[in-house]
């Protein structure tokens, strides 16, 4: 029976890396066509939520399941797992829009891009040092809604600055803003979502906050890439429907007379990740009021150390 149980573990672990693998290409070819309603990408998509379906009710049913998902029925997990869906999906959407607005609108290299958010990475790095921190003395709570405020201010800059023309100076300042709220965010999240949480669970409670994070990278990029790419064909005839691949291969003449339009359609495509945060400090408010979180030999102490380790 053993040897059984350790079969079907095997089976719906394989079963999740082709969730996942289906949900993505589902995803980033809505992102190529800038349409997310042809077969391309519904057939993929119904494949990989089909599967995810199967995986919920296995893991559900399962007196020992590879993936507890019965845990999401605490308010505080099914809150800060929303939450981070939500404000994961927008930081990675706007990460994916960024380089496209650097090379496509201002026609400058990959490397220009990556100079551009150094500073945010390194903002983001630190910060989150300080936040882990903090949460031994601050109710998360009141860091994840610092955090996602200041990132709802950093992006809102971007949808309103963004133009052909924008100071890279002044860009790279509304990164490092965004650093902070994100910084401030991802792992207090983890810390009020896994509160109360011990012992074996505190490892599927991990889990299902980390692999929900990974798909809202997934989310986030695609939803994002497609906006951007009917925002391009339908702003700028001159891509003539190639979306994002045209943008990039434009000459420099008339990357000219198109970068208006790129610009702008970059800076619109802000707004859903704008929209994505406000609906995460929605659901944030939700998460359970909670004090200073004891020390690292407290079950709770141990819960911020490993949201600590997952966020890192």
């Amino acid at each position: 029976m053993n040897r059984l149980a350790k079969q079907v573990a095997a089976i719906l672990a394989l079963g999740t890396l082709m969730v996942g693998a289906l949900l993505v290409f589902g995803l980033s070819r809505a992102g190529d066509h800038g349409d997310p309603l042809t077969p391309q990408v519904l057939v993929p998509g119904a494949l990989g939520v089909g599967l995810l379906a199967l995986f919920a009710l296995r893991t559900t049913r399962s007196a020992r399941p590879l993936l507890d998902l019965r845990l999401l029925q605490r308010r505080s997990l099914a809150v800060g797992a929303t939450s981070m869906l939500l404000v994961g999906g927008a930081y990675f959407g706007s990460m994916m829009i960024l380089p496209i607005y650097v090379q496509a609108a201002r026609g400058d290299s990959a490397t220009v891009a990556g100079l551009l958010m150094i500073g945010q990475a390194l903002t983001t790095g630190i910060v989150v040092q300080i936040a882990t921190r903090l949460v031994d003395r601050i109710d998360p709570r009141k860091i994840v809604w610092f955090g996602i405020g200041a990132t709802v201010v950093a992006m809102s800059l971007m949808t309103s600055v963004l133009a052909a023309d924008t100071s890279y100076v002044a860009i790279a300042g509304i990164g490092i803003l965004m650093g902070v709220g994100i910084g401030s965010t991802f792992m207090p999240i983890m810390t009020a979502a896994l509160r109360g949480i011990t012992g074996p669970d505190l490892a599927s409670g991990t889990t299902i906050l980390t692999t929900g994070n990974q798909f809202a990278a997934a989310i986030g990029a695609a939803a994002s890439a497609t906006l951007l790419t009917a925002y391009f064909n339908s702003r700028v005839p001159v891509l003539d429907d190639g979306g994002m691949a045209a943008a990039l291969g434009l000459p420099d003449v008339e990357r000219l007379v198109a970068a208006p339009g790129l610009a702008g359609a970059v800076a619109d495509t802000y707004v859903l990740t704008v929209g994505m945060l406000i609906a995460g400090f929605g659901v944030s408010l939700l998460l359970p009021k909670s004090g200073a979180i004891p020390g690292p030999d407290t079950p709770q102490g141990s819960t911020q150390a490993m949201a600590s380790d997952a966020a890192g």
